[in-house]
This record gives structure tokens, C-alpha cells and sequence, in this order.
């Protein structure tokens, strides 16, 4: 699990579509971002994250937990999302 935002490499290749694209969503409370590994989520988003003049929260959930540890992260994040369906029953609607 990470909590920190990496740092952005000079390195990267440029992706305006995807970044407009999150830009285009800003203003949601949650965006998820999902792809099989490899894809360069983690420098999308940190990339994008860098780009804001707000705070962002960072977690990621790593394919290292398994057992226990990996069934409460996933009950934390299903009760959070239910709740916030909840409250926003459109949540995630395109």
C-alpha cells in the first residue's frame, strides 16, 4: 500500500488526452483510475496530481496484501464507497 505521491521523472512521455480528460472531471469527489499493471497509472495520475493547486489524496492498493490484511482493505473501501453512494447515488456516472 502506498500514501505518498511519487515524484514525477522528467522522463515521461507526455499524455494530454488522458490528462485533459481527468482535468474534464476535477470537480468529482472521487476519480478511479484502473488498468492492468504497467499501463502508467501511477505516472498519469502523479503527473496530473502535480499539474493541481489543491490537496489530493493518494493510496494505492498493491497486489501485495492477501489474507486478512487484504480482506480489511477491502471492506474499508466497499463500506466507503457504499457510503458514499449513499449520499451521492450517482456517484461515478459518466
Amino acid at each position: 500500500t502506498t500514501l505518498y505521491r511519487p515524484q514525477v521523472s522528467s522522463a515521461l512521455v507526455p499524455r494530454p488526452r488522458l490528462l485533459d480528460r481527468l482535468a474534464r472531471h476535477r470537480q468529482r469527489p472521487l476519480i478511479l483510475v484502473s488498468a492492468p499493471a504497467g499501463y502508467g497509472k501511477t505516472a498519469l495520475v502523479s503527473q496530473w496530481a502535480e499539474q493541481l493547486d489543491g490537496p489530493v489524496a493518494w493510496f494505492v492498493q498493491g497486489q501485495r496484501l492477501s489474507g486478512q490484511e487484504g480482506a480489511a482493505v477491502a471492506g474499508l473501501w466497499s463500506q466507503e464507497l457504499e457510503d458514499a453512494l449513499a449520499v451521492r447515488p450517482r456517484l461515478g456516472e459518466r
